[in-house]
């Protein structure tokens, strides 16, 4: 039977990319003349409202629904996203930091054994790429996913503080509703 109209075809991955900035609105500029910036001290850059932090998390539906679409997607689409988020790491003098993590979401029981799966935040780009070609996709696949559940826990990854100035992304990679 095929489907109608306004259903989603299940059989072909969604990439979605949610971006939050937290970063303060650049301060205006002073009539005085710059001074230089003391040994040891934050770039300019840093000092005056720009990010000091980018946080990327990867939601993945790793319910084995998504296994035969993941490493295409993850090629074509996922891979050169967190490449062009990590470009500023290959400035020395880059004000910020990129950090990485990844969460994955399963099937609701019965169909599954767990909700969810999650790798904290590491600044090296090769060990969530590591992560993205090791997955162990478990579950049905055919019943409703924890893709709430799997968005809740990236932004539970992030931090909030007030303090910092922290640029935010997440991608989502899924097949589910």
């Amino acid at each position: 039977r095929a489907p109608t109209p306004l259903a989603p075809d299940r059989r072909r991955p969604a990439l979605a990319m949610a971006a939050r900035s937290a970063a303060v609105p650049q301060a205006t500029a002073s009539a005085a003349a710059p001074t230089a910036a003391a040994p040891g001290a934050a770039p300019a850059a840093a000092q005056s409202g720009a990010p000091q932090l980018r946080q990327v998390v990867v939601v993945l539906d790793a319910s084995s629904y998504m296994e035969p679409y993941w490493a295409s997607l993850y090629e074509s689409c996922v891979y050169p996203a967190l490449s062009f988020l990590d470009l500023p790491r290959s400035k020395p003098d880059a004000p910020f930091r990129t950090e990485y993590a990844m969460v994955f979401f399963f099937d609701h029981a019965p169909y599954g054994d767990r909700l969810l799966r999650t790798n904290n935040f590491t600044p090296k780009l090769p060990v969530l790429d590591a992560w993205s070609r090791n997955v162990m996709f478990e579950g049905g696949g055919y019943a409703q996913n924890a893709v709430t559940e799997g968005i809740s826990a990236a932004l539970a990854l992030y931090d909030w503080r007030e303090d910092k100035k922290i640029e935010r992304h997440m991608l989502i990679a899924t097949n589910s509703r």
